[in-house]
């Protein structure tokens, strides 16, 4: 019993805690995709919820892109409140609110069109909320050595992917459209509030941690987040980083493949090449359980490196940075090409999605080298400003796509985000730095942490 008592530490919980906070948050966005199918086609099960709404296709794709105007003007603000008041209160509260307006959204889409998009626009905010404000914690909990594979964690999202899509459907045929919300948003209630109870900002705050875990945290950590206040942020040296941007216009350029492939690929091969993917919710499924496990496995390689320092750590970030922006302009090259191919289709898009979790070792960590202090808050930029992208890329597909759905238009769009992949690719290679900057307030104390990591290292 002792045993299994020290297996399961604190900081393991908090990882846990993490994982399925990010696996619920990816349901509760997504869980729409499924339920509006039968939303606004005549329900054939034998549930007494037959409604369907009169929505045109542009207040379909409305309802599904407006979530992320939610992102966008929140991820920032969440970022820069977990480092005023601290993860647990900020994150733990976008989890209750999100699971609230998912709960809500039954009765916003009876009541009224445009309050379901208002609900819609909340929870993108709740949901912003939560990718940015998880960073503090890992300045706390986790040793810098380890920082990738923190992160990885926050792939768990795409299992969340994978989970709606296997089981969603028989929620939606069995108990008709609106379970989706009631039971993605109440098993996040119950989470969120489970989250207070067992998460807190740093081991310091803990109650109910060990001597022994605590003083192992303190020998690998060394220091704990310090909570900040509004006007000590150097926001003019931030906006004027060339490493900041870097790292922003990575993600953003990340969330624009990443989006693109969810939300308009399925459409694709629906009415280009009359594949239905969506005909097996498993099959569909696949490419985000592999999208993890890829992610999971260049986070360890990437710490690996960085612990038997096999490169220095900005070339470690590089790498993986760059290779998820090569390969998607190689897989893309070779779709805009032979793209009609059902069969290259599938192999390139499954692959598509896949790679991009590579990233996960490179920009998303570098985050945490270049300012442990207001990681959050670059954090933040790139999923607020890569969230904004994303609504307008919708813009951008129909545009191509507007009178006529076809490989030629398709094409086209190919282009584009190989575009968009070079100009990730080239920016964050030359811009990019792995050194904490001279305006965090604690770059005393993590190049120290740096140096102790090398020659601990050295040692080895």
């Amino acid at each position: 019993m002792t045993e299994q008592l020290e297996f399961l530490t604190c900081r393991r919980i908090l990882v846990i805690f993490v994982i399925m906070s990010f696996l619920l948050q990816q349901m509760l966005r997504t869980n729409m995709s499924i339920a509006i199918v039968d939303m606004v086609i005549t329900n054939h099960t034998n549930t007494t919820e037959p409604v369907r709404f009169p929505w045109t296709e542009y207040q379909k794709n409305n309802i599904l892109g407006c979530i992320f105007w939610g992102y966008s003007l929140c991820s920032l603000v969440g970022g820069r409140l977990s480092e005023i008041y601290g993860s647990r209160i900020v994150l733990g509260s976008a989890l209750l609110s999100a699971g609230l307006f998912t709960i809500l959204t039954p009765l916003a889409s009876y009541l009224n069109y445009y309050l379901l998009v208002a609900t819609r626009v909340a929870l993108g905010g709740g949901l912003g909320i939560i990718w940015p404000s998880v960073l503090p914690l890992a300045h706390s909990w986790i040793a810098p050595a380890d920082s990738s594979k923190f992160m990885s964690h926050t792939l768990s999202s795409h299992l969340g992917t994978a989970l709606v899509l296997a089981s969603g459907g028989l929620l939606v045929d069995h108990l008709g459209w609106p379970s989706i919300f009631y039971v993605t948003g109440g098993v996040t209630l119950v989470w969120g509030l489970a989250w207070f109870y067992f998460v807190y900002d740093s081991p310091g705050q803990h109650p109910r941690m060990s001597q022994k875990e605590r003083e192992e945290i303190k020998k690998t950590v060394g220091y704990e987040m310090v909570l900040t206040k509004t006007e000590d942020t150097p926001w003019t040296k931030i906006l004027t980083s060339g490493p900041v941007w870097a790292i922003v216009s990575a993600q953003i350029c990340l969330l624009f493949n990443v989006n693109t492939s969810v939300n308009h690929v399925p459409s694709y091969m629906d009415q280009v090449l009359h594949f239905n993917i969506k005909q097996n919710g498993l099959l569909s499924s696949l490419p985000y359980i592999g999208l993890y496990s890829l992610g999971v496995v260049a986070a360890r390689v990437a710490d690996k490196w960085r612990k038997s320092r096999t490169f220095s750590l900005i070339s470690i970030r590089r790498i993986f940075s760059g290779l998820p922006f090569f390969l998607s302009m190689l897989l893309l090259t070779v779709e805009s090409f032979w793209g009609y191919d059902p069969v290259v289709s599938i192999f390139v898009f499954t692959l598509w999605q896949t790679v991009t979790s590579i990233a996960i070792g490179g920009h998303i960590a570098n985050v945490l080298d270049i300012s442990p202090t207001y990681s959050a808050t670059i954090y933040g930029m790139g999923v607020g400003c890569g969230s904004l992208i994303s609504y307008l890329a919708t813009g951008l597909v129909s545009y191509f796509t507007d009178k006529e759905q076809n490989f030629e238009q398709w094409r086209c769009i190919f282009w584009v985000l190989i575009g968009v992949n070079a100009i990730g690719f080239v920016v964050y290679l030359v811009f990019s730095s792995a050194d904490v900057q001279n305006w965090d307030p604690q770059v005393d104390k993590a190049e120290m942490m740096q140096l102790k990591d090398k020659e601990l290292t050295t040692c080895r």
